[in-house]
């Protein structure tokens, strides 16, 4: 029994309208015939059948997209009307400005200079009464800091990723010039966004209102390239199914190996896991909007060029870009995959280099100093622990000697 449905396509339409420069009516478009094909086969038998799939499923990518953030963002709607009905602007009553993710590190993962300073840090809020009470209440902060939670949302998602890719390659829905399957992005992208609703569900457990586009932020900044982790290790999961389905085995086992090798690395250092946390927990790891945090592109070029992104860069982009380019060399450069991931992976480096994305960090780090210590000297505590707070989410290594003013 088969069975099949129309939806608009998109695609087709932009291009329709592109070419007669008229707007038309919108065009639909029906599932392929058969899910998971064999790409190799298709495009030697049936090559229009390739521009029809990109067409259904870019389409069907869209309007999935769409949906989960129009209903993403209305949940987040109602959890704020549900959880904190007293909300005043943009900021939550009685809330102090601070990171979270600053305090309660283990104490045995801290540098000796900066343990008095994190002392300091931790006695100021804890001199609030509602944040004494936010740290008894809150449970689920208090899971997302044992390690165990990040290290399954880790490893589950890469099983994930390995157990999809590997019935699209038992399916050979896979090629050396587009890499895997439409299907894959499909399911990865609707399991991903299905995983941000269940976070917000969760995060009815957390108290105080949070931004009702923070849904929307979240989704967007984990399934674009470059800036996504998610994306990256999908990339390179692909990669390794691609190199052995083209005859590579060596290229493919050190691949895989290097990949997995540098997510037990990254697991075990404490910058990048705080890098980790907010990028497989987005909106659960998320503060009440504060008035003194970074804006959105500062924050994003901060995160972006940080200490721990490096690390990410040599434990996985570099060896990742290096296999790509021999395997480029030995199979050739006629593929939009190949040509894409490498591209990505080399952005990244880019990002996170010392000579480009190291003077980015360093320039916007210096800002943040400076504005905690106009903070300090105009004697604003709550300003300066939350620039505090930001600046030690980027850096954690990073010495602010005027901290010792807060308490004088």
């Amino acid at each position: 029994m088969t069975w099949s449905f129309h939806i608009p396509n998109i695609v087709g339409t932009v291009s329709s309208w592109s070419d007669k420069r008229t707007f038309p009516e919108i065009e639909f478009i029906e599932t392929p015939a058969i899910l998971f094909p064999d790409l190799d086969e298709l495009s030697v038998e049936m090559p229009e059948m390739l521009n029809k799939r990109r067409d259904f499923f870019v389409s069907f990518l869209i309007l999935s997209f769409a949906a989960w953030l129009v209903f993403g963002t209305c949940l987040m709607w109602l959890r704020n009307r549900s959880v904190a009905p007293h909300v005043k602007g943009s900021m939550t009553k009685s809330e102090p400005a601070y990171h979270r993710a600053c305090v309660g590190a283990p104490r045995e993962s801290l540098d000796s200079h900066l343990e008095p300073a994190y002392s300091m840090l931790e006695a100021n809020l804890e001199a609030t009464p509602s944040t004494k009470k936010l740290d008894h209440d809150d449970e689920v902060i208090r899971l997302l800091r044992h390690k165990c939670a990040l290290h399954t949302c880790v490893c589950a998602y890469m099983m994930g990723v390995v157990a999809l890719i590997g019935y699209c390659y038992r399916k050979r829905c896979l090629s050396r010039s587009h890499g895997i399957g439409w299907e894959f992005w499909t399911i990865w992208l609707n399991v991903g966004m299905g995983t941000g609703i269940v976070e917000i569900l969760v995060l009815f457990r957390r108290p105080k209102a949070r931004p009702v586009t923070l849904y929307a932020k979240a989704m967007v900044l984990a399934h674009i390239p470059v800036v996504s982790e998610r994306v990256d290790t999908a990339k390179d999961e692909n990669f390794t199914a691609v190199a052995l389905h083209c005859g590579e085995p060596v290229i493919a086992a050190l691949s895989f190996l290097l990949l997995h090798v540098g997510h037990v690395w990254f697991l075990r250092d404490r910058h990048v896991q705080a890098e980790l946390l907010e990028t497989y927990f987005p909106i659960l790891s998320s503060s009440p909007p504060s008035e003194d945090s970074p804006g959105f592109l500062q924050d994003q070029m901060l995160k972006q060029t940080s200490p721990a992104r490096r690390k990410i860069g040599l434990g996985e982009d570099l060896p990742q870009a290096v296999l790509m380019a021999v395997f480029a060399l030995r199979q050739g450069t006629n593929s939009i995959f190949l040509i894409a991931a490498i591209v990505f992976s080399l952005l990244r480096l880019l990002l996170c280099s010392e000579r480009v994305g190291g003077q980015v960090n360093k320039y916007l780090i210096k800002e943040q100093v400076s504005k905690f210590n106009i903070a300090i000297s105009a004697g604003n505590v709550a300003r300066a622990l939350t620039t505090a707070a930001a600046i030690w989410s980027i850096d954690q290594d990073q010495d602010l000697p005027r901290l010792k003013e807060l308490v004088e």
